[in-house]
């Protein structure tokens, strides 16, 4: 047998009333749950819906679901940090190579300009804005599947929080470097602001691409539940 929609929305309301916090916490739990109830009700067919949902709920131990919930965290962020890197691997090792050769150019020349202009500006400042800038194209680009989800999902909380860090290490952090080297040694500057350039702004499209990799991921394995 196949649980109806009308019992599938039963399971999901009465997981949902546990209180859990996190979209992936609960349609793994609505996964294992669902696949259960249904086999106690081939095993038991005048049993209720209820009394199964119940039964299923007891075996998970004295807290119930809520054991179950920090391995799902856990294994939800581990899957997001490889994600990220299977990403950046394949930025390294395909065509997108192009890319970063092509963000490596566009950096040195911008350096080259900014000491050369007649008005020079701080490195520091315009690393600024590279990581703005990083972060207004990924986080809209992610926000959708935040959206979707009702703005509970545990990735998009995650690779958000990546793009923070981009912007206060990468960008921040970069920028502090090159201000310093800008004097101490203004040949080697060009070259480490093409790096920081690139690095900043890769960072925000392996986000992007990790978040919608995480998403269809997810939509396939659990989103046939969610309405």
């Amino acid at each position: 047998m196949s649980l109806s929609k009308d019992q599938i929305d039963q399971i999901k309301a009465f997981i949902h009333s546990r209180g859990f916090k996190h979209i992936e916490v609960e349609t793994e739990i609505l996964d294992h749950v669902a696949s259960a109830v249904e086999k106690k009700l081939e095993e038991g067919p005048k049993k209720s819906l209820e009394k199964a949902i119940q039964e299923v709920h007891a075996s998970f131990g004295v807290f119930g679901f809520a054991s179950f919930e920090e391995g799902i965290i856990k294994q939800t962020s581990k899957q997001v940090g490889n994600e990220v890197l299977k990403v950046l691997y394949r930025y390294l090792t395909s065509w997108r190579v192009v890319i970063m050769v092509v963000l490596l150019g566009a950096g040195y020349f911008l350096s080259q300009q900014v000491q050369q202009s007649d008005h020079p500006t701080s490195y520091h400042l315009i690393m600024l804005t590279v990581g703005i800038l990083a972060c207004a194209y990924s986080i809209p680009q992610i926000y959708p599947i935040s959206k979707k989800w009702h703005k509970k999902s545990l990735v998009v909380s995650q690779l958000t929080a990546y793009c923070a860090f981009t912007f206060t290490v990468f960008a921040q952090g970069f920028g502090i470097l090159l201000n310093g080297m800008e004097t101490s040694n203004p040949v080697s500057v060009h070259y480490f602001f093409a790096f920081g350039f690139t690095v900043t702004i890769l960072s925000a499209l392996v986000y992007v691409d990790a978040a919608r990799a995480c998403y269809h991921r997810t939509y396939e394995q659990y989103l046939r539940f969610i309405d």
